[in-house]
């Protein structure tokens, strides 16, 4: 055993590699620092491996780290990718975008580690893209006082769950979202129980986020085994099976799946929608408008169904929406549209489909798979691309996803006027001309040439600011 061969006998990474990251190791590099503690106490005054103290100092280290926080995997960087704008972002704004009209909402996280999610759920809930919204938060978790001091400090309600003694948090009132993040202390819960008390407790319409581990990483595996005290430790198989249990709990019960999102490590997040019996909807009660670049067509026609589904909320059933088709084209405008109109006064009965392929016929059958689907699960937005059913959802840039390594760079402002933008370009993604020919309709040859310094005078400052045409 050394510091090149951690993991069953391989080297996965540099030496230079490795010891970068252990003269920086950070707080979420939990697996590592394990590591790197287990090393240290197999090793003599020397700094060589004790081969006969090697199994009785690293079953020492097992019994004393147990409960410590810094060494609590839920905190590693791994099961931390649940959080990330990319994997969980996507699913939350479909929450959002299909509360309105409500401006608020009540979510519920049921959470037994310390990856809490609730600080990046609440910004993400409320910056939605189509208007802010007021979230009301509360952590179920088994010990409140071993809580980060920022869920303390936060307008969030905590909740002590006694998850040995009760089957369910008490004091939950009825929530339009629940996240519920699977570990290992919550499969001793009968599942079918546990997920009928999340039921009853979701609005009708509302969401149930959940989030698993569907597989193990190398480092993880082993460590698994290396505490594995009680002999019980799970491998992917059973991580697999604990996500297909659920599912299939969840569906029979009267979940729908709405979407399923994994990152490339092994987290899954599944998005289900409590929906309303299939035998309950009437697919003739629903409104089809075929919309298209001709607005005469229908647009007078979709104006007086809103109005007349507006006029008649008391006596319309709740499966009575308005759906609003568009084929003719990928750049058709009608998700814009709809969540236009979905701010309007009975605008919540409002729903879109988007053939982006311009496959489908009309009207739709309702009756049979991808509509049925589309039918029961009613959601605000349904794009059918590539023989897929999904959304469109907005993502963040990253700050520097347009920073490259050069040597050959120039200095300029991204828009013009704006003097903040100012910074530096890489020369080889502009064309290189050998000449120009300037307002006096004469050719000027350009050379290139290395600048060792320069100064900035005002005329450069114009020329930035775009009030001054620089002419040659």
């Amino acid at each position: 055993m050394d510091e090149k061969n951690i993991i069953n006998g391989h080297q996965k990474f540099s030496e230079e590699v490795i010891q970068n990251y252990l003269k920086d190791i950070k707080e979420e590099h939990v697996m590592l620092n394990i590591l790197e503690q287990i090393l240290k106490t197999c090793k003599d005054e020397n700094e060589n491996i004790d081969k006969k103290l090697k199994d009785q100092k690293m079953k020492e280290f097992i019994l004393n780290s147990q409960n410590k926080p810094e060494y609590d995997l839920s905190k590693d960087i791994i099961n931390q990718v649940s959080k990330n704008e990319r994997f969980i972002r996507p699913l939350l704004d479909i929450v959002s975008e299909n509360n309105v009209p409500k401006r608020g909402v009540n979510v519920l996280e049921i959470n037994l580690s310390n990856a809490i999610m609730a600080l990046e759920t609440d910004y993400y809930l409320a910056s939605n893209q189509i208007y802010p919204i007021n979230v009301d938060y509360t952590i179920a978790h088994n010990s409140i006082e071993n809580l980060h001091k920022d869920y303390k400090n936060k307008s969030f309600k905590l909740i002590e769950w006694d998850h040995k003694n009760s089957s369910f948090p008490s004091g939950i009132s009825t929530m339009d979202l629940m996240i519920y993040r699977d570990c290992r202390d919550l499969w001793h819960l009968e599942i079918n129980n546990f997920l009928k008390e999340i039921y009853y407790k979701i609005q009708t319409k509302g969401f149930l986020l959940s989030i698993f581990r569907s597989k193990y990483t190398e480092p993880e595996l082993a460590l698994n085994q290396i505490f594995d005290i009680k002999n019980d430790s799970i491998n992917d198989y059973d991580l697999v099976k604990r996500v297909n249990g659920f599912i299939s709990a969840a569906q029979k019960i009267g979940f729908n799946v709405v979407c399923r999102k994994t990152d490339s490590i092994g987290s899954i997040a599944i998005l289900f929608r409590k929906v309303l019996p299939m035998d309950s909807i009437k697919v003739e009660d629903n409104v089809i408008i075929e919309i298209d670049e001709n607005y005469d067509k229908w647009l007078g026609v979709l104006r007086d169904k809103v109005k007349e589904i507006n006029e008649n909320k008391e006596t319309n059933n709740e499966t009575k929406n308005i759906w609003i088709i568009a084929n003719d084209s990928s750049i058709n405008g009608i998700i814009g549209l709809t969540n236009c109109l979905r701010q309007e006064p009975g605008g919540e009965r409002i729903r879109c489909i988007f053939d982006y392929n311009k496959e489908m016929k009309f009207p739709p059958d309702f009756n049979s798979k991808p509509f049925s689907d589309i039918l029961t699960n009613e959601l605000g937005i349904n794009v059918i691309r590539d023989g897929k059913l999904g959304t469109y959802r907005h993502l963040r840039i990253p700050k520097l996803h347009d920073k490259t390594e050069s040597n050959d760079y120039y200095l300029n402002v991204g828009p013009n006027g704006d003097l903040s933008s100012l910074q530096w370009f890489d020369s080889k993604n502009i064309a290189f001309n050998e000449s120009f020919i300037n307002l006096d309709n004469r050719i000027i040859p350009q050379i290139r040439c290395n600048i060792y310094s320069t100064g900035i005078n005002f005329r450069d400052v114009l020329l930035a600011s775009g009030i001054f045409c620089d002419i040659i």
